[in-house]
């Protein structure tokens, strides 16, 4: 009995159309559309091309939070609760950029642009901050029967002191979001 010896399989890649994954379109094309340096935009031409930064990159979420900081200063004059809603609210989205998580995870904004959110965050949660602090002091002292003013005093200073976080947050949001070249020389704008 001989055995017959096993050939060596060999294997050749299939080269009919159903196993090639080619999904480039079948049409004629001319052959500029097929060139793609000739496609790129030059880079000077670019938009934030110096830095490679969007320059428009966050500017609806920028103009929600100048808005709501305008129009929450305006309620809290008239008077009202629903103040600090347009404080929480501008907090969110300023420390949404300031983190780059949720809908800013995806935006290519400068480190300097970035800068005026957090400095806009860091005024509002100060605010914030201090306008618990003189709604205790003053309710305390009105329960306590306050009668030498110091306790109307505390609270008027803390007023005027949450007031220019709330003006300051406004003019820092206003440059995050209209005011972007700023701080940077003239060659580089």
């Amino acid at each position: 009995m001989t055995q017959a010896k096993p050939e060596a399989l060999v294997v050749e890649p299939p080269t009919t159309a159903a196993n090639v994954y080619d999904q480039t379109s079948q049409t004629a094309v001319s052959p500029e559309a097929t060139d793609i340096e000739a496609q790129k935009t030059a880079p000077a031409d670019a938009p934030g091309a110096d830095s490679g930064y969007d320059d428009e990159a966050g500017k609806s979420l920028g103009i929600a939070m100048f808005l709501l900081l305008v129009i929450g200063f305006a309620i809290g004059w008239i008077g009202g609760n629903t103040g600090l809603i347009f404080i929480i609210v501008p907090i969110v989205i300023a420390s949404t950029i300031t983190c780059g998580c949720c809908c800013a995870s995806n935006l290519n904004i400068d480190p300097r642009v970035k800068r005026w959110a957090t400095a806009t965050l860091i005024c509002l949660v100060l605010q914030l901050i201090l306008t618990i602090i003189a709604v205790i002091i003053v309710m305390t002292g009105a329960t306590m029967g306050d009668t030498t003013g110091a306790t109307a005093g505390t609270g008027i200073v803390l007023l005027v002191v949450t007031q220019i976080l709330y003006i300051l947050a406004a003019i820092f949001a206003g440059i995050f979001t209209w005011g972007r070249k700023c701080g940077r020389s003239r060659g580089n704008a």
